[in-house]
């Protein structure tokens, strides 16, 4: 059994959404994987919603400003 999760149009959205906010605040997912511990290809999939964490969604959110809540609803 696999932790995969189906990807849909909302989620390809958000994440097109989460790395332009990255992008503009010069936010890299390696800093964020760092402030994590963990690696940044999990930091990919956990935006693209591949994979869910709460830390790592965490993370992502208030790197661009946002909270949990407003960004995973």
């Amino acid at each position: 059994m696999t932790n995969a999760k189906r990807v849909t149009g909302e989620d390809i959205s958000r994440y097109r959404n989460i790395r332009r906010e990255m992008f503009s605040r010069g936010v890299t997912v390696r800093s964020i994987a760092h402030r994590v511990g963990i690696k940044p290809p999990t930091v990919t999939l956990v935006a693209q919603n591949k994979r869910v964490s709460r830390r790592v969604r965490v993370a992502l959110a208030r790197a661009i400003g946002m909270t949990y809540k407003e960004l995973w609803g």
